[in-house]
């Protein structure tokens, strides 16, 4: 029951998303927050994290919460080994706390964990140019472009002091990865990632928007289709996380600081963190 219980929850989430994706009318009736519900069952929220909670009865007391105190063995952690919202890896296994991000800077993650729309408000923020590596692949009626010409575009592209690029394309990596010097991995949980992909996926179907100008996602090549992204996504999410978390071990890449992120909210968080272009 359960087990059942929890599945009918992730599919309601699932529906909010895409409703509120592609602009429907929806309201959530039950819904909690992160880190009250943290603070209640008296975990960090990182190491630990409740991913359920029915709540049977009601309160007597008004300050309930802020007098309980968390069961044995659940104790907060002191706070001098709280740990930060974001981290920068560093070979050998240790992390320390990230600080501003470099000049040349490559958004990484899985399908649908929202590359580009990272990309492009940091490199905002940054003032500095953003590649999106989409644009440069895919031609008119999703053509492809042809490797020795894509890979000469990105290697033009990145020539440039500064900028801010997004996409998954390991055969560009010999190119880039030598010139950046820091990587963003945006690395959320299977369902977080699927929802933000299901929800874009329904709207770009519906609203027909263009993509980079000339490519359109529909029903047929979304849903009923060997190329969905939704099918990609299932083939290579688990791949991708284990190629990245490798990648940040790797000798050759010791010069580059990894940003790992964990959720959309520690990525908004971190975002805020950066002191945005003085206007001018």
């Amino acid at each position: 029951m359960k087990d059942l219980l929890i599945s009918v929850g992730h599919i309601c989430q699932n529906l909010y998303l895409a409703c509120e994706a592609i602009g429907l009318g929806i309201c959530a009736t039950v819904a909690y927050q992160q880190s009250l519900l943290d603070q209640l069952v008296g975990v960090d929220g990182y190491r630990e994290i409740p991913l359920y909670l029915a709540p049977v009865g009601r309160v007597l007391d008004e300050d309930a919460l802020q007098t309980r105190r968390p069961p044995p063995g659940c104790e907060q952690a002191p706070a001098q080994q709280e740990l930060p919202s974001y981290w920068i890896g560093t070979h050998g296994g240790q992390m320390a706390e990230a600080n501003l991000p470099g000049s040349r800077i490559d958004i990484v993650g899985t399908t649908g964990s929202g590359k580009t729309t990272v990309a492009r408000a940091l490199a905002e923020r940054l003032g500095v140019p953003h590649i999106e590596m989409d644009r440069l692949f895919w031609k008119p009626n999703w053509q492809e472009t042809p490797d020795k010409e894509f890979l000469a575009a990105v290697d033009t592209a990145t020539d440039a002091p500064t900028w801010v690029l997004d996409g998954n394309y390991s055969r560009t990596r010999p190119i880039v990865w030598p010139k950046l010097d820091t990587v963003v991995w945006l690395d959320y949980s299977f369902a977080r990632t699927f929802s933000q992909l299901l929800g874009r996926t329904i709207r770009r179907a519906v609203t027909k928007e263009p993509m980079w100008g000339h490519c359109v996602e529909s029903w047929r090549g979304s849903f009923f289709s060997r190329d969905s992204i939704l099918v990609w996504f299932f083939k290579t999410h688990h791949r991708r996380r284990r190629n990245y978390a490798r990648l940040m071990s790797d000798p050759q890449y010791t010069h580059v600081r990894f940003i790992r992120l964990r959720s959309p909210w520690q990525t908004a968080q971190w975002l805020r963190s950066i002191p945005p272009l003085p206007p001018s």
